[in-house]
């Protein structure tokens, strides 16, 4: 789930892992994982999204620091 603002965008994320596709659908994920960021929009062509996750079980690494940098070629886009 995004907010859209004009230059900075909070997120929040979920992502679950399942080890298997042949178990039944009554078990749960192995992993969940939920994180808070968002998208910066450092000039119209370039925008950064940061996020630090954390699990909510304890199966998975902990705390979780992400990023993903993105150059828009050919213009500014719109996000929906």
């Amino acid at each position: 789930m995004r907010w859209k603002r004009k230059v900075f965008s909070p997120s929040v994320e979920y992502y679950g892992e399942i080890e298997s596709i042949s178990t039944g659908p009554y078990l749960q994920p192995e992993v969940h994982q939920l994180f808070l960021g968002g998208d910066w929009e450092a000039r119209p062509q370039f925008s950064v999204n940061l996020g630090l996750g954390f699990d909510l079980g304890d199966r998975g690494p902990g705390i979780i620091l992400k990023s993903r940098f993105e150059w828009h070629w050919g213009g500014k886009t719109k996000h929906p």
